[in-house]
């Protein structure tokens, strides 16, 4: 009992010595990034300004952490500038040497670290060389891994972006059709949404769906009847961006399509339709009875602002 109590109380002392150490170290760690941190957001905000404006001198970080904050901001002021100086960045890049950083962490991680890794390196001007050391994980079983990488391949080589997205395995998902609009309205990703609506992949053809409802470009809708008509699988998609391009839905090619869909496609159109405001009687010959009772209690329910 003697012996038990002080070795116990050296115990307790130790663990609390011990616990106060982290603390304090995490504290001095979490004010050295709060410190980088700010300094990496004047940066990136130098990064807007036009040429020729003064900016503040590059930081030299040191450290793992350190790092991974100025290349996170950096991303960050990437995604969501339209017009940034691309030779400002690649100085910032080269002189922190993030881009080996985080060509050594994808190698050395996995999953979702891998695709968040791959993700900020998609973010930077990239040399083809870097872009090359990643084509392999185009073939990972990670649906996340591969399609990040295929945004590194896109980031170093914007003008096969046609050809890498024609070439990418597995179809695209509505995130990820997402993101490559986001590409392209900031202008990382120029295609033609007329060419990539009359392609043969559907990857591409999807991916000038999204581009058409997001930039709204009425001149597609010749090309979205046609596919309306055409294309079974892809049909009912062509359909929604003629609602959301408020075009007349008339044809028979059109009233085909929803007349032939499953019962969830076509009432997802339904509700697609309600919700731009098209009236009961279009497409009234398409639809059955119950179809139609249930397109009518959907306008009911909507309430449109129409001042």
């Amino acid at each position: 009992m003697r012996i038990a109590m002080p070795a116990l109380l050296l115990a307790a002392m130790t663990m609390t010595c011990l616990l106060a150490f982290a603390g304090a170290y995490r504290w001095r760690r979490r004010r050295r990034e709060a410190l980088l941190r700010r300094r990496s957001i004047r940066l990136a905000a130098a990064l807007l300004l036009p040429e020729g404006t003064s900016a503040p001198g590059i930081p030299r970080v040191r450290g793992a952490a350190m790092r991974r904050v100025l290349t996170e901001v950096l991303a960050a002021c990437v995604a969501t500038a339209v017009d940034i100086d691309e030779r400002a960045l690649r100085r910032i890049v080269a002189e922190n040497g993030l881009d080996i950083r985080l060509l050594r962490t994808v190698r050395f991680t996995r999953g979702y670290r891998r695709a968040y890794a791959l993700s900020l390196l998609a973010a930077f001007p990239l040399a083809r060389a870097t872009a090359r050391r990643t084509e392999r994980y185009l073939r990972s079983r990670h649906p996340q891994v591969a399609f990040q990488a295929l945004l590194v391949q896109l980031a170093a080589a914007p003008g096969e972006a046609q050809r890498r997205l024609c070439e990418f395995p597995r179809p695209f998902t509505d995130c990820e059709i997402a993101e490559l609009e986001l590409l392209a309205r900031r202008g990382a990703l120029r295609l033609c949404p007329a060419e990539l609506l009359r392609s043969r992949s559907r990857n591409l053809r999807r991916f000038g769906l999204g581009l058409v409802r997001h930039f709204g470009i009425d001149r597609a809708e010749s090309d979205l009847r046609r596919i309306a008509a055409e294309d079974p699988d892809l049909g009912c998609d062509a359909v929604a961006t003629l609602c959301a391009l408020h075009r007349p839905l008339a044809g028979a090619g059109i009233e085909r399509r929803i007349a032939t869909a499953d019962a969830f496609r076509r009432r997802s159109m339904l509700r697609r339709m309600a919700r731009e405001g098209y009236a009961a009687r279009t497409l009234y010959g398409a639809l059955a009875e119950a179809d139609r009772q249930y397109y009518e209690s959907l306008i009911r329910s909507y309430k449109r602002c129409l001042g």
